[in-house]
């Protein structure tokens, strides 16, 4: 007969509500040795489901603050395009009243 000790814990924290067996007692691999309070675990459950809960939902709020700007960057292009369409067609007709007044000053100057 051979004794081995080995140290155990357990994958979730708690506090025990049932130990299934004893100090020196022969236990077997995947043997369930206490049960935890299942409060303890469903508060942590109930708080983790809310942060990934709330994590969404600022996820959510960030994508539709990225699509205002977006759209926001958008329009404002837009306006800055016909701006310049704006001055373009000033420049245009600038140049046409100079080359109309010059046409004019010289019929008259002959």
């Amino acid at each position: 007969m051979t004794t081995d000790e080995v140290i155990v814990s357990s994958e979730i924290q708690g506090r025990l509500q049932k130990l299934t067996v004893g100090q020196g007692d022969t236990v077997t691999a995947d043997q369930i040795l206490g049960v935890i309070r299942p409060e303890e675990w469903k508060a942590d459950l109930a708080f983790f489901d809310n942060s990934a809960r709330q994590s969404a939902a600022q996820v959510t709020q960030a994508e539709a603050d990225l699509r205002y700007e977006e759209a926001q960057t958008d329009s404002q292009i837009k306006q800055a395009d016909a701006n310049l369409a704006a001055a373009l067609a000033q420049v245009v007709q600038g140049e046409a009243d100079l080359e109309n007044a010059q046409l004019t000053s010289h019929a008259k100057s002959s």
